[in-house]
């Protein structure tokens, strides 16, 4: 570029390139000239296009570190406060969980057995099975049972007959013993033993 007077400044410009806008004879060939030019393009481009981003992403990154430090800084306090709330509500709450903790453990133990025993009753509940079919299957017997019921009937009849007779054999040795017993009574007086 040049002032008014046609001097060139020495504003943003290279001095190779001052001497290309001055037509001075340069030491570069056209074709690296051609790449000189490009990459000075490409450069000063990228400065624009970084100047952009560090205008992006310095404040993004100081966001960033802003936000960390607030979250830090709740859940700092949102511990602090759930360990007041625990004291507040149970004073002893390790105690009482290291309590529940064992609870847990015993009871773990006793279902154990629990499970243990109830194997060993559904063994025994399979044995009881197979002989409650040994026993249907004898049963079937309980058929002679009935006629030996029926026959236990006829004997009980009988044996209210037999009683009866023996009852009136009972009267009747009464009534001899009476009958012998008064002129028998006049005998024993003359008798010496």
């Amino acid at each position: 570029m040049s002032n008014g007077t046609g001097e060139a400044t020495a504003t943003n410009v290279t001095p190779e390139a001052d001497a290309i806008a001055r037509g001075a004879s340069s030491p570069l060939s056209p074709s690296e000239q051609v790449i000189h030019q490009t990459a000075e393009r490409f450069c000063t481009a990228f400065e624009r296009a970084s100047q952009r981003w560090e205008r992006i992403v310095y404040p993004g990154i100081a966001l960033v570190l802003v936000l960390a430090m607030l979250g830090f800084y709740h859940i700092q306090t949102l511990s602090t406060d759930m360990r007041m709330i625990a004291q507040r509500i149970d004073p002893n709450m390790d105690v009482h969980m290291q309590r529940l903790s064992d609870s847990v453990e015993t009871l773990t133990v006793r279902i154990t057995e629990m499970s243990t025993t109830m194997n060993t009753m559904s063994q025994n509940v399979a044995s009881m099975s197979k002989d409650m079919s040994a026993m249907n299957q004898q049963m079937v017997h309980l058929g002679r049972l009935q006629s030996i019921e029926t026959q236990m009937h006829h004997i009980n009849g009988n044996m209210s007959v037999m009683l009866g007779q023996m009852d009136s054999m009972r009267m009747n040795f009464t009534s001899m013993n009476r009958s012998i017993a008064k002129p028998m009574g006049f005998v024993n007086s003359f008798m010496p033993w």
